[in-house]
């Protein structure tokens, strides 16, 4: 063999590539016996011209025929061969494959790293590293894969001052998602939480992504090594924080995934991703996970039940909503007063007001008592439907039942009379409206104003709109409904009765979105004051 090594040492230094090759395979031909100091200088020399797979395949078919057994020193050299390697993604598989079958000197390692990493760029050096850190994790070292990473960091690492001094001097990688992932995917099942934890905190520090990994298995360990079941209220608040990010997809896998890690999500784990579904509008995804939850032996609750109905009647799916409500029934369950009011304004939206009204009838048989939202949400149904006369005994059956209107009430049964064309009541309940100093939204004023102008009394029109602006309450440009308070001006601007009035108003500026070139007047014309 020893004449091998010096003709090989020969050829290597005069980079005749094609004669080193056929001296590898003359080796194998001979079936001649080595030590592993022999091997590996060979196996040097072929690196040294970038022969990697044909160091590979001596290594292999000499270990295979018996006629040499590797020690430390053989990989070393090939593991130094391999690293000069061409192929990032090659020389990674190799650099693992190599540390599962030695058992290797950490020193041996750092000569390699620190004779390499010029030559192989970031990436490269990076899944090199990490295949290292993967081999200490998988042998149980995971002090040295700490220290590592560590070092890696560009933290000082006291155990060894020689791999600190390399990464520091060298300028080596930065750890990514991956480095840290394989170091704590080792800490938590050996129970090093701190650790874990501290490693789980220092990737925000350096800009590592922690999104949807890492955290939950580090809770659910902690808690279970304290004696707390991890689920119960935890789980479920990171569940409604990924929700409130609009990452209810991602909850949901989340739920399935610690399914799979063996903790059985509540009904109100759920619950927050259904929410979360619906508010992306992920209705149908909403519909199937309720599926999953009822197949697996879940009882979904009254709440669990009302997300759903409410996302199915948003959605304009409503005879899915009263399915989903009778089935609700069916199991057992007492509707809430928050359910038929979900099905009251879905049916109201889609105009089946009859349907709304049976609604009601069945809270009454339940001995459910309507609240103001109920009253409130049938009031605007009926006038939407045209049955002002049916939206004025409701209200009056309201306030004889004890139920008393509220601002939004009132806001909704004046809007509701006006565009059923009863200005007049819808006047007198403003009045008793900010009798109880209750002040309305510009709409109202609005709708007041088309109200009477429809009804021809544009005097009345004019002194709800002064009472309007008097009151700061004109929309600015922005508003929908600004297109109407300009319509209902130009009508104003046009009539005998109103016209000196109104373009008086603009003229001082008190409606300041509108000018009177507007509408195609001067503006120190003020006509007949």
């Amino acid at each position: 063999m020893y004449t091998y090594n010096t003709m090989a040492s020969i050829l290597s230094h005069a980079r005749e590539n094609a004669p080193l090759k056929a001296l590898s395979l003359a080796i194998l031909n001979s079936r001649c016996s080595m030590s592993p100091g022999a091997l590996g200088f060979f196996i040097r020399c072929l690196g040294s011209v970038g022969l990697v797979d044909e160091a590979n395949v001596l290594f292999d078919q000499v270990k295979r025929m018996g006629l040499c057994v590797p020690n430390s020193y053989s990989y070393n050299c090939l593991l130094e061969a391999i690293s000069r390697s061409k192929s990032t993604s090659t020389s990674v598989s190799l650099v693992e494959k190599r540390l599962k079958e030695m058992h290797y000197q950490e020193g041996e390692l750092i000569r390699i790293l620190d004779a390499i990493h010029e030559d192989m760029d970031v990436e490269g050096l990076t899944l090199l590293c990490n295949s290292w850190l993967n081999s200490l994790v998988n042998n149980g070292l995971l002090d040295k894969a700490y220290c590592l990473l560590q070092v890696m960091m560009g933290k000082e690492c006291i155990d060894n001052v020689e791999l600190h001094r390399l990464f520091r001097d060298k300028k080596m990688v930065a750890p990514n998602t991956a480095s840290f992932t394989i170091v704590i995917d080792g800490l938590i099942p050996a129970g090093k939480l701190d650790l874990a934890l501290y490693l789980f905190r220092e990737m925000a520090q350096i800009g590592c992504s922690r999104e949807g990994m890492l955290l939950e298995p580090l809770i659910g360990k902690t808690m279970r090594i304290h004696g707390h079941q991890p689920w119960i209220k935890h789980y479920t608040l990171l569940v409604r924080k990924m929700c409130k990010n609009g990452k209810a997809t991602q909850a949901c896998k989340f739920l399935a995934d610690m399914i799979q890690e063996g903790f059985l999500p509540d009904i109100v784990a759920y619950s927050a991703s259904l929410r979360g579904l619906i508010e992306i509008q992920e209705v149908d995804q909403a519909l199937k996970l309720f599926r999953d939850i009822c197949a697996r032996g879940h009882c979904p609750d009254v709440v669990a039940y009302n997300i759903l109905i409410s996302g199915l009647s948003k959605a304009q799916r409503i005879t899915e909503a009263q399915n989903i409500f009778e089935e609700m029934v069916m199991k057992g369950l007492v509707p809430s007063v928050v359910t038929y009011n979900l099905l009251i304004d879905g049916w109201c939206k889609s105009g089946c007001i009859d349907e709304a009204l049976h609604c009601l009838s069945s809270m009454s048989a339940k001995e459910r008592e309507p609240n103001v939202i109920t009253y409130t949400t049938l009031i605007d149904g009926l006038c939407n439907a045209g049955r002002p006369d049916d939206a004025i005994m409701l209200w009056t059956e309201m306030r004889r039942n004890g139920c008393t209107p509220n601002r939004v009430a009132f806001m909704a049964f004046i809007h509701g009379l006006c565009k059923c064309g009863r200005p007049n009541a819808a006047l007198a309940h403003l009045r008793e409206m900010e009798e109880k100093e209750m002040e309305p939204d510009s709409f109202v004023y609005i709708g007041l104003i088309s109200a009477f102008l429809a009804d021809l009394k544009f005097p009345l029109a004019f002194e709800i709109l002064k009472e309007m602006v008097d009151k700061g309450h004109c929309p600015d440009l922005l508003d929908k409904n600004y297109i109407i308070l300009r319509d209902a001006i130009r009508k104003l601007s046009e009539d005998a009765r109103t016209s000196s009035s109104v373009k008086s108003l603009i003229t001082n500026g008190s409606i300041p979105t509108i000018n009177l070139s507007d509408f195609g007047a001067e503006g120190g014309d003020t006509g007949d004051q």
